[in-house]
């Protein structure tokens, strides 16, 4: 597969995205939010550190193998070298991150998280944890609690249009009026279906 078929799903990995890749001036922290604290409070660590860690231990750490699996669309421990791979590679890192609508349901929760700047800017997204042992762990991206699509556009158009990518106008052009006129799960299974089928698929109904 050509390399810019996955190019828009590795911006997802990269940001939220939220493989453990962040930026080192972020205010989270790349520690775990471990015994202390409410869940709630360590909830908001773990996610605040999986969008800022630099350290590529954080993956294990703070994600399951489900939420690696589902943005580095790999499995098994290829999965896991992808993701600590992006935790080296910051360019599309948020500058800022806000955890809201922590919910707790025994050893599972959800939480909204809200992106500015970076390659999900704008957009909030919506997460499942799961707890194993004393540690809250990202499981998976369920879909976005606001999803800004001309602010996704933009984000799409800079990877497409950059030379090194090769991709021409016209497929540019049909790929971006894809995302602003599809309904709204398509949009998201593009984005977070785990494979980047979904976005390959598109790309060659343009070309």
């Amino acid at each position: 597969m050509k390399r810019y078929f996955v190019l828009p799903v590795l911006l997802v990995a990269s940001v939220i995205a939220l493989t453990a890749c962040g930026s080192s001036g972020s205010s989270g922290s790349s520690g775990s939010g471990g015994s202390s604290g409410s869940d709630e409070e360590q909830i908001t660590t773990a996610i605040r550190a999986v969008t800022t860690s630099i350290n590529p231990a954080d993956c294990k750490k703070l994600e399951t193998q489900a939420f690696m699996a589902q943005n580095t669309q790999s499995e098994g421990a290829k999965a896991v070298s992808a993701c600590e791979q992006h935790a080296k590679e910051v360019k599309y890192n948020p500058k800022a991150v806000v955890v809201s609508k922590v919910k707790v349901n025994g050893t599972k929760a959800t939480a909204d998280v809200a992106f500015t700047g970076g390659g999900f800017d704008g957009q909030t997204a919506a997460i499942a944890l799961v707890k194993e042992g004393d540690q809250w762990k990202l499981d998976k991206t369920t879909g976005f609690a606001k999803l800004d699509r001309a602010k996704l556009v933009d984000q799409f158009e800079a990877q497409f249009t950059d030379p090194a990518n090769k991709i021409s106008r016209s497929t540019t052009s049909c790929f971006v009026k894809a995302v602003e006129d599809e309904p709204r799960a398509k949009v998201e299974e593009l984005l977070l279906s785990g494979s980047s089928e979904p976005i390959s698929k598109l790309i060659k109904s343009c070309s």
